[in-house]
């Protein structure tokens, strides 16, 4: 059994094949034409986008915007953001590519300092 939180109505429900009915209609009716997917209440937010474009908070996007990484769901790549202390990621949340003003990049972290047996090198 699969239930799902309904947030415009504050309520959950259990998953039925009226519901997937309801989705299969909706889906025609989105708003972005990229859009695969929309959310039930809100036909303007999409949830899954047509390749090659890819979701992000909503929208279907060329690339993933900066301070955020894309990841597979099933076949629809959707963004989401890298940890608080990484400029940029990639795969995961917490694989560092770039840190934040102030810290340093040591093995896909970003760190205050320097872990044993590493220095900083003037550039």
């Amino acid at each position: 059994m699969l239930e799902i939180v309904d947030k415009a109505r504050n309520e959950i429900k259990t998953w039925t094949k009226s519901m997937n009915d309801d989705i299969a209609k909706r889906q025609k009716v989105c708003d972005d034409g990229n859009c695969a997917v929309c959310q039930i209440y809100h036909k303007n937010y999409c949830i899954d986008c047509k390749s090659p474009k890819v979701q992000s908070n909503g929208k279907c996007v060329e690339t993933c915007p900066a301070g955020t990484f894309d990841y597979n769901v099933k076949g629809s790549i959707r963004c989401s953001d890298c940890s608080k202390r990484c400029k940029t990621c990639k795969g995961k949340s917490t694989k560092c590519t770039s840190c934040k003003s102030g810290l340093l990049l040591q093995e896909d972290y970003c760190l205050e300092a320097c872990g044993n047996g590493f220095e900083t090198l003037d550039s």
